[in-house]
């Protein structure tokens, strides 16, 4: 991959700028530490990259599998979850999939912080057996993390789905809709930078909510959906040879 002139140029302002923001988050963080258990968890999880980043710990991992481009990495701050969470209505009773969780640190504030069950997927294995490791040893029942290929597991158990996501090809969002469509009606389905309901697959979903968050390379959009009913067009009324735009998702009236 070659860099124009402009790109180079442009470098160190997007390193500064995302040093100011990360050093605004470091301090923004210290309140969700008076919850102790969450301190140590955080401190305990961030030891284990003590030596390698995760950063790169993914970038070795897609290299080994020959990814095009293994640069792909990124977390969002608990900060901007925070937002998020406030903005599209997560309880405490929700049971939340992280798509693409990384090393879980959004995952395990989503647990402690919240309160919500939570299950992290990615498909690093080192960071879903280092999650594990710190949830097998701190004894919680709540906080799962799962390895895997998103595109090939089964969310119908979600009642909120988060999908950072900002780096995958169509065709995997393509995969992941398919695998979406079955959550629970009412589902909410998080995203960051676009809606799902671009895509033909996104037809059971419905566009709640646009608004901004922060993040370090700047402010992004975020998109609410609502798993609804899906509607078929054209579809044949055998008793009566109509037209019928019935739901293929709603039940058929009795005799």
């Amino acid at each position: 991959m070659r860099w124009s002139l402009l790109e180079w140029l442009s470098m160190p302002l997007v390193w500064l700028r995302t040093f100011v923001f990360q050093c605004g988050e470091a301090f923004r963080v210290l309140r969700y530490y008076r919850k102790t258990e969450f301190a140590v968890a955080d401190m305990r999880l961030s030891g284990m990259y003590r030596f390698k980043s995760a950063f790169a710990e993914c970038r070795d991992y897609l290299k080994l599998q020959g990814a095009e481009n293994p640069y792909r990495y990124g977390e969002t701050p608990l900060s901007t979850m925070h937002h998020i969470v406030r903005e599209c209505g997560l309880e405490s009773r929700d049971t939340i999939y992280e798509l693409g969780c990384g090393r879980g640190r959004t995952s395990l504030w989503l647990h402690l912080y919240l309160g919500a069950d939570v299950v992290g997927v990615d498909h690093v294995p080192i960071f879903i057996q280092r999650a594990n490791k710190l949830v097998e040893v701190s004894g919680w029942e709540r906080l799962r993390f799962r390895w895997g290929d998103i595109r090939k597991m089964d969310f119908s158990e979600a009642t909120a789905v988060y999908l950072y996501g900002t780096g995958f090809e169509e065709s995997v969002i393509r995969d992941v809709l398919t695998r979406l469509r079955h959550l629970p009606i009412g589902a909410k389905v998080i995203t960051i930078s676009y809606p799902l309901t671009d895509w033909p697959e996104g037809d059971f979903l419905e566009l709640e909510k646009r608004f901004s968050a922060r993040f370090p390379w700047g402010r992004a959009d975020c998109f609410l959906h609502s798993r609804v009913w899906e509607t078929s067009s054209h579809t044949v009324d055998l008793a009566g040879g109509a037209l019928s735009d019935r739901s293929r998702d709603e039940p058929s009236p009795g005799p």
